[in-house]
This record gives structure tokens, C-alpha cells and sequence, in this order.
């Protein structure tokens, strides 16, 4: 994992790299993070973090993250402040895992290009400030980069540990959030994508870098079938039932304009 670290420290170095994401990034969040705006979703952060309902809805991650450092809940201004350095380490991360796929290839302007569009349009954004989410979503991100560098290397070097480390990450993104499964399969056909750009034998290296993407699969599979086993124990063990939150928005017929609106 040495030569991500390196990639990682050769890019913060580079001081317009460096300058042009933080600039970026202001330029994005600036105003958010100095005028925030109270929502429905901030109201009901006691509910989610604190209570059972992400638990209920098969998403661990946040709740154990705030019952050990308590920085989940509603904080104007740091909480989403640390969600926006989270996002743009996240960035570098990616960068860096493309350096090292590409074997260095890659201009940092691509880099730079990229990290932008990346911080100020994320894959995931809809909830990423409009809700106490965002550090939920912005470490989303930089586990999915972390995972996707171990189970990489652990396909390269045939090591059981960097296999499992690697699946514990993606099963800890997906607590947090389901739909960083798909920002998973985003990275795993960027890496193949790269890969066989930047393959010797292109013949030889298209059919292995395809048949490979496949394999990132298993890992996805165990995360799931992991989340869904230990979220049911501590719904079983606990006695919290399954959240039906959003269940009466489609039940109006059933329950009548009153009753679906409680």
C-alpha cells in the first residue's frame, strides 16, 4: 500500500493541485456553511441518530459513529465544515487510486479536473448538506476509495488481509448508506477502464481486466449479506422493529388524507 501513499502525499503536495481544490471547494460550500437553513430533516436528527430509525432502516454505521464521538447530530457550521474536508480527502483519494492504476500516466491536470467536478458534484449529493448526513456521505466516499485500493491489491497479490480489510470498509459505507454500492461499481469500471487504457497486450489484458471486474462482485455481496445479518441481530436483540417510515407516503387509499399524514 506504500505506492498509494505516495500517490496520496506526491498530490497534496502539489501546491496548484492543492490551492485549485480548496478553492473549489469554498467555492461550493462557502455559503452553506455560514447561513444554515433549519429543514425537516434536522428536526428529526434526535429521531435518526440518536433514536433507532437508521438502525431500523439497515443503517448502522451512523448511529455507532455518534454514540462514540457524537459528531452526527445537528452541529451548524462544524458538521458540515469536517463532512467538506472529509469530501475533499475523499477526492485525493480517488486521484490517487487512479495514479496508481494508470501507473502515473495520468497529467495532474486530469487530477485536478476531476477532484473539482468530484467535491462540487458528488456521485451522492441530494442529501449530502439537506440533511445531518453529510459526514455520513463524505466518509462514505473515502472508505469506497480505501476499500477499492485494498481488495485491488488483494486481486494483485493474492492476500487474504488486504481482501478482508478491504470488504470491511465497502460493509462500513454501505452501513452508513446503501447506495454507495453504486458508487462502488463506479469505481471498479473506472479501475478496469484504466487498467486496460494503460495494459502492454491490449487483446490479452481485455479479456482479464473484464473477467476481473467480476470478481469485484464477491466482495459486494459479502458486504451486503453482512450488513443484512448483523442489522437483523441488533434489531432481534434489542427489539427494534423494521422502520415503516415511509410507508404511509404511499397508503393514502388505505388510511385516508388524515391518517397518511401521521
Amino acid at each position: 500500500m506504500e505506492k498509494y501513499k505516495q500517490s496520496f502525499i506526491k498530490l497534496i503536495t502539489n501546491k496548484s493541485f492543492l490551492i485549485t481544490v480548496i478553492i473549489v471547494a469554498i467555492a461550493s460550500y462557502g455559503y452553506t456553511l455560514e447561513h444554515v437553513a433549519v429543514n425537516i430533516d434536522v428536526l428529526s436528527a434526535d429521531k435518526f441518530m440518536e433514536g433507532t430509525e437508521l438502525i431500523a432502516q439497515h443503517r448502522l454505521m451512523g448511529p455507532i459513529i455518534e454514540r462514540i464521538f457524537n459528531i452526527m447530530d445537528f452541529y451548524p457550521f462544524l458538521g458540515d465544515f469536517i463532512a467538506v474536508i472529509l469530501l475533499i480527502i475523499s477526492a485525493i483519494l480517488y486521484c490517487s487510486l487512479f495514479d496508481v492504476i494508470s501507473k502515473g500516466k495520468i497529467k495532474n491536470i486530469a487530477y485536478t479536473i476531476f477532484a473539482c467536478f468530484f467535491i462540487s458534484y458528488p456521485l451522492i449529493m441530494e442529501i449530502f448538506v439537506f440533511s445531518p448526513m453529510g459526514i455520513s456521505i463524505a466518509l462514505g466516499f473515502c472508505l469506497i476509495a480505501i476499500s477499492l485500493m485494498f481488495i485491488h491489491e488483494a486481486f494483485i497479490d493474492k492476500k487474504k488481509s488486504k481482501f478482508v480489510i478491504g470488504t470491511i470498509a465497502l460493509w462500513c459505507a454501505i452501513s452508513f448508506y446503501e447506495s454507495f454500492a453504486v458508487v462502488y461499481i463506479v469505481g471498479v469500471l473506472s479501475i478496469t477502464l484504466l487498467e486496460i487504457l494503460y495494459a502492454n497486450d491490449e487483446k490479452l489484458k481485455l479479456r482479464k481486466n473484464i473477467a476481473k471486474a467480476f470478481h469485484y462482485a464477491i466482495p459486494l455481496v459479502i458486504a451486503f449479506i453482512f450488513n443484512l445479518v448483523i442489522t437483523n441481530l441488533v434489531l432481534k436483540i434489542f427489539n427494534i422493529k423494521p422502520s415503516t417510515a415511509a410507508d404511509k407516503k404511499i397508503y393514502y387509499l388505505w388510511l385516508g388524507l388524515k391518517g397518511g399524514c401521521y
